[in-house]
């Protein structure tokens, strides 16, 4: 997988809704899977609790 091809101390950017990993340090890209937009949505609110606490009416 990806963590083989990254050493210790590498600098990454990663695009979950993308699907991207960018390695900073050399200028390489790996694809993944994207994120579902409902596992970002619960990322962007800061967690499960805080995602269903924002749903209450």
């Amino acid at each position: 997988g990806i963590s083989k091809k990254v050493e210790d101390g590498g600098e990454l950017e990663i695009a979950l809704g993308a699907g991207v990993v960018r390695k900073l340090t050399k200028w390489e890209e790996y694809m993944c899977n994207p994120w579902p937009d409902l596992a970002l949505e619960i990322m962007r609110a800061g967690g499960l609790l805080e995602y269903l606490r924002g749903r209450e009416g």
